[in-house]
């Protein structure tokens, strides 16, 4: 091979190609932690025109650890960074803000290896059970997404396979923030399930908990206040096993928070009748809400007669 036959001439700014086998490839090569070089650019040092396999030393300039990385590679791993084309985010599957978890697969280790993440079983399985959040989307990068997983704390680069949605930037954009107060230590308040619910469980907020005889009435404290969003107002309802656990019934069938109920001292509580003796601990998920939007304003038109068909009047449907 003869010197003026190499693709790259030294002092050549290069990065790797995205190569469906890349990560074998760089094995390969004796590098065993690719993700120190995956989104990092290299210049090219020295070439050995008498080497067929890795004619090129490149050190590559991680930024992140502020040190650099130098590696034999072949030629086919490379191209010019300069001659990279731009990609524009739109493209990419997630963008910045997306809510995403590592997917599911026969060989999700092997894949979450190949990022560079430590090779603990451990990690590995938090990570299955976490959900993240995407702080970086750069198309140029083999590893294209920067994700937060909030449990695990902690953040990795990784590809696009590995990835699929729990909801995107806009249906986060779309949330409603709801300032709260807590007036008591109770659990912080979350969505039944993740995101897979509307409703919100609210909690016993009674420092010792507190007794109830038979044909008792109280209302609850549940420790908190809130400013609802502009527009909406919160309904309480109980849970499915508030009667079943405590025998207790919700004196208002249907409790609705105004709007204007959000000041300091404005503490929620929950209107119950017991049908038995009862204790309920603090802490206790012991009903549940969810914010709706109001009604419009009404304006009422009167008239002297309506057109509708008869139904012929209360209960005339019948029970059978």
């Amino acid at each position: 091979m003869k010197r003026n036959e190499l693709k790259f001439k030294k002092n050549d700014v290069v990065v790797l190609e995205k190569l469906p086998d890349l990560f074998r490839k760089l094995e390969i090569c004796g590098i065993y932690h690719p993700e120190r070089i995956l989104n990092s650019k290299g210049k090219i040092i020295g070439t050995d025109i008498e080497d067929e396999d890795l004619p090129y030393c490149v050190c590559f300039d991680n930024e992140k650890e502020k040190r650099y990385y130098c590696y034999y590679l072949p030629e086919e791993l490379l191209k010019l960074a300069t001659a990279e084309k731009s990609k524009k985010i739109a493209e990419l599957k997630f963008k910045k803000g997306d809510v995403v978890s590592i997917k599911l697969s026969s060989n999700i280790y092997t894949k979450i290896k190949e990022c560079g993440i430590e090779n603990t079983n451990s990690l590995y399985n938090l990570l299955l059970l976490d959900t993240g959040v995407v702080i970086e989307a750069n198309a140029n990068n083999i590893l294209p997404y920067l994700v937060w997983f909030g449990k695990t704390k902690k953040q990795f680069y990784l590809t696009e396979e590995l990835l699929e949605p729990v909801f995107t930037s806009n249906e986060v954009s779309n949330n409603k923030k709801i300032k709260i107060k807590y007036h008591e230590p109770i659990t912080p308040l979350e969505n039944i399930n993740g995101a897979n619910s509307d409703w919100i469980d609210l909690r016993c907020a009674e420092p010792n908990g507190i007794d109830l005889k038979t044909g008792e009435f109280k209302l609850i404290s549940l420790g908190v206040s809130m400013k609802l969003p502009d527009g909406y107002e919160a309904h309480i309802v109980p849970r499915s096993s508030t009667f079943k656990t405590w025998g207790l019934l919700q004196t208002n069938p249907h409790a609705v928070i105004d709007n204007s109920y959000c000041s300091n001292t404005d503490v929620w509580k929950y209107p119950v009748y017991a049908t038995r003796d009862t204790h309920i601990d603090f802490n206790d998920r012991i009903c549940q809400f969810r914010i709706v939007k109001k009604q419009p304003t009404i304006i009422f038109e009167k008239v002297d007669h309506l057109d509708g068909k008869s139904r012929g009047g209360f209960g005339s449907s019948g029970v059978k």
